[in-house]
């Protein structure tokens, strides 16, 4: 939630990338793991680098940049 900026009780869903043609979304790196959080005007999007499922304890050098989509 730290990561995202999004409050510590919102629920994130975390989705498997099986495939990634197009690495525009982590700096050219492949992604392996999509974050998602739904908020009231939008939702708030982690892309995270290939590697062993995303968690608390996560390294910090695998999250990309979050995109923030608001209405």
């Amino acid at each position: 939630t730290d990561a995202m900026v999004v409050p510590p009780m919102a629920q994130i869903e975390v989705r498997r990338v099986t495939a990634d043609d197009d690495t525009r979304l982590c700096a050219g790196h492949p992604v392996g793991w999509l974050a998602l959080a739904v908020r009231r005007d939008g939702f708030v999007l982690m892309p995270v680098r290939q590697g062993p499922p995303p968690g608390a304890l996560l390294a910090d050098d695998r999250l990309c940049a979050v995109l923030d989509l608001s209405r």
